[in-house]
Order: structure tokens, then C-alpha cells, then sequence
């Protein structure tokens, strides 16, 4: 999958070096994978949670820590990172409507 806002991955890791070897291991095997359907998604990360359709999936970086929030758009094999932060940060961002389907968005796969 190819990633999208990996500055926000590398902000984070910078202002919490406690997690960032753990962000190194998730990207590099998000970008290992090429996920059809969020089952898929499940196979390689079972904790993840599942959301609006299966196009919304945050991902547990650090039990009960840590969570990267994410919008996957499977059909172009792109994850677009909307957030990283604890789990209330997180489910906040559902309060700022994040969690809604995005449409109409290409992306170069280059």
C-alpha cells in the first residue's frame, strides 16, 4: 500500500521517541502489503478497528496507547493517515466528521 501524510508519522515520532521504532515496523509492513478488502486488513492487523463501510481503519501501534486513524482506499492500493494519538484523540476525530467516506480523490500511484 502506498502511504499518504507519513509526515505525521515522522512529527509524531519525533515528539515521542518511545513509539518510533514501532512506527518504522507498521509502515514499513503496511507498504508491504496490497489489501483488497478491509478482511485483509484483519488478517495482517486483527486488533484494527473497522470503520464507515470498512474505508475507515485505526490501527493499534501500542496496546491501549497509541492508534494511527486511517481512510484506505483499496481499489488505488492507498492508505492516507488522518491521525495518530491515544484512543480519545482518535475517536475524537469522529466528532470532526473524519470518519465520513471520502470521496472523489485520486491519486497518482506514482
Amino acid at each position: 500500500m502506498r502511504i499518504i501524510n507519513t509526515s505525521l508519522l515522522e512529527e509524531f515520532g519525533h515528539s515521542h521517541p518511545q513509539v518510533e521504532q514501532f512506527l518504522k515496523c507498521w509502515r514499513y509492513e503496511v507498504q508491504a502489503k496490497t489489501w483488497s478488502c478491509y478482511q485483509d486488513v484483519l488478517k495482517n492487523f486483527p486488533r484494527a478497528m473497522i470503520m464507515k463501510g470498512g474505508e475507515a481503519v485505526s490501527f493499534e501501534l501500542l496496546p491501549n496507547d497509541c492508534y494511527i486513524f486511517s481512510i484506505l482506499h483499496y481499489n488505488a492500493k492507498i492508505l492516507v493517515i488522518k491521525g495518530i494519538g491515544s484512543l480519545h484523540q482518535i475517536l475524537s476525530l469522529k466528532n470532526q466528521s473524519i470518519f465520513l467516506q471520502e470521496q472523489g480523490h485520486a491519486y497518482s500511484s506514482h
